[in-house]
């Protein structure tokens, strides 16, 4: 969804001043743009985190295996709180890859 800005009544600003108004929303637009990306981001490392720990209260994981999720899940939490999005989007890869394993390790155990 693209918004805009018209800036109507201008008649008194110079034609630098206009330009500059509309450099600064584009700049600003591009910003709230990033910033709503990465909050899509948190919130879906929040939810596959969530269904990683539920997928654990079922999987047939060893120990080990679940302690190791288990702090994967603890790096994807911090990472979040430091705002981290460049490791935030490795971590939450290195997690569905865990989730894919649990779930083929389930089935084939089942």
């Amino acid at each position: 969804m693209e918004q805009f800005v018209t800036i109507q009544g201008a008649s008194t600003l110079s034609e630098d001043e206009v330009q500059a108004m509309l450099d600064e929303a584009e700049k600003n637009a591009a910003a709230d743009k990033i910033k709503r990306e990465n909050i899509d981001l948190k919130n879906q490392a929040e939810l596959l985190c969530s269904e990683v720990e539920k997928e654990l209260t079922t999987s047939t994981l060893s120990e080990d295996e679940q302690q190791e999720v288990n702090t994967l899940i603890g790096e994807i939490k911090q990472t979040i709180q430091d705002d981290n999005i460049d490791s935030l989007k490795l971590l939450i890869e290195d997690l569905k890859e865990k989730l894919n394993g649990m779930k083929s390790s389930d089935t084939v155990n089942t």
